[in-house]
C-alpha cells in the first residue's frame, strides 16, 4: 500500500510539473502565418521605396496638378483643387475582397487580378439610381475583380437567374465595343467620352449584381496634408 502512495505521488508531481511548464512556455507564433490564419508570404515584390513613392507623387504634381486645376478653371469652377488621392478603410477593403471572392465562388469562377480604372464624377447632384454625388467633376477610380479567358483577363460581373443560380458575365459583353473605338470609349464625331452606358438593355430575366467598388473618399475636399 505505501508502494502505491509513493507512485501516486510520484506520478502526481510529473502531471503537475508538466502542466506548470506548458503553461509557462512562450507561444511561438508560426510565422507563415498571420492572426487571422491566413498565409503569410511576405512582401510582395512590387512595393517601392519611400523614394520612388515621393518622386512618382511629385511628378503628378508637376505634371498633371496644375493643367487639371487650369482646365477646370476654364470651366467655370473658381475655386477647384485636383484630387490628390482617394481612401478607404482598412475593413471596407477586407469586406469586399471577401464578397468577390464568396461570389467568384458561387459562380464558379477564380479572380485572377483586381483591375483599377480612372474616372471622373459628373456634374450634377445625383445619379440615375438617386444616390447622391460626392464629389461633381472630381476625378475617381473603380476596382473591379478579373477572371482569365483564354490569354487575357476580363472585368466580370454576376448574374443570377430565376433559378438562384449565379454565373460571371464579362462587362465587354455587357457594353460591346467598335473595334475602331478606344477600349471604354463610346464615340462621338472626332470625340470619344469614357462611358459606362450600356448599348444594350439587360434581360428582364436577371439580376445583375455588381462588383465594382467606389465611393472612397477623395481628397481634396477638404484641403489635408499629404503624406508626401
Amino acid at each position: 500500500m505505501e508502494i502505491l502512495k509513493k507512485i501516486l505521488i510520484v506520478l502526481f508531481c510529473v502531471t503537475l510539473a508538466i502542466l506548470v511548464y506548458t503553461a509557462c512556455k512562450p507561444v511561438v507564433k508560426d510565422e507563415g502565418k498571420t492572426d487571422d490564419n491566413q498565409d503569410y508570404r511576405g512582401a510582395p515584390e512590387q512595393i517601392i521605396t519611400l523614394g520612388q513613392a515621393k518622386e512618382l507623387f511629385d511628378n503628378y504634381t508637376e505634371r498633371r496638378v496644375n493643367l487639371i486645376e487650369e482646365y477646370e478653371s476654364r470651366e467655370g469652377q473658381e475655386s477647384f483643387d485636383a484630387s490628390r488621392y482617394g481612401e478607404y478603410d482598412y475593413e471596407t477593403i477586407k469586406q469586399y475582397l471577401a464578397f468577390i471572392e464568396h461570389e467568384a465562388k458561387a459562380a464558379n469562377v477564380k479572380i485572377s487580378k483586381l483591375r483599377i480604372y480612372f474616372g471622373n464624377y459628373p456634374e450634377k447632384e445625383k445619379f440615375e439610381d438617386g444616390r447622391a454625388v460626392k464629389y461633381p467633376r472630381k476625378n475617381t477610380f473603380l476596382i473591379l475583380p478579373t477572371l482569365k479567358k483564354g490569354a487575357d483577363d476580363y472585368g466580370f460581373y454576376i448574374n443570377q437567374g430565376k433559378d438562384g443560380k449565379k454565373e460571371a458575365l464579362l462587362i465587354t459583353e455587357r457594353f460591346p465595343q467598335d473595334p475602331g473605338q478606344k477600349m471604354g470609349n463610346v464615340g462621338s464625331g472626332t470625340q470619344s467620352y469614357a462611358s459606362f452606358v450600356p448599348n444594350t438593355a439587360p434581360s428582364p430575366y436577371f439580376a445583375e449584381e455588381s462588383l465594382i467598388l467606389n465611393e472612397g473618399s477623395m481628397i481634396p475636399p477638404p484641403r489635408k496634408k499629404t503624406d508626401f
